[in-house]
């Protein structure tokens, strides 16, 4: 069945709401919060909050990771928001997949003895934390170019006439 998602996002400070007393409310409380501060948006917007089915609806305070250097290779590795935390971007699947695909390939190279273990896990971790802490770093970037004090930035205008972009 098809859906769409969507998603309010935003710097703490930007928000006219406590994290705590968006925590605290109900689902319904969090889409009706959530239709009052996109009110004034482009009409056409309007119907994905007002429509929502409100069960759907929920409170996440995303958080970010500090990038990690390298660590003595083990038998032991990690991949996906084990090591990064997922891009809220929307990549955040592409990011475990992409670790998912980098740690298979590594393992069929062990596995056709093309490369030891130990290098082959090795290897995986470095590209894995570059491109794991990189669509991080993406995603922060995108987020610190809001407007200082304001939750959204509009990509629409109203004008006299009628919306424009």
């Amino acid at each position: 069945e098809d859906y769409l998602m969507w998603g309010l996002l935003g710097r703490r400070e930007q928000f006219p709401i406590s994290d705590e007393d968006l925590q605290a409310m109900d689902s319904a409380a969090l889409q009706r919060t959530a239709t009052e501060l996109t009110n004034n948006w482009y009409p056409t917007l309007s119907p994905f909050t007002e429509l929502a089915a409100p069960e759907e609806s929920f409170f996440l305070t995303l958080r970010r990771s500090v990038p990690l250097e390298h660590w003595q290779t083990s038998n032991i590795t990690l991949l996906g928001d084990a090591i990064h935390v997922m891009p809220a971007n929307g990549s955040g699947a592409n990011s475990a997949l992409r670790d998912a695909s980098l740690l298979a390939r590594s393992l069929i190279a062990v596995a056709s003895q093309e490369t030891p273990l130990n290098r082959a896990l090795h290897d995986y971790e470095i590209e894995m934390l570059r491109t794991g802490f990189s669509a991080a770093r993406t995603t922060l970037q995108a987020m610190q170019q809001r407007r200082p004090g304001t939750l959204f930035t509009p990509g629409w205008e109203e004008q006299p006439d009628g919306w424009t972009n």
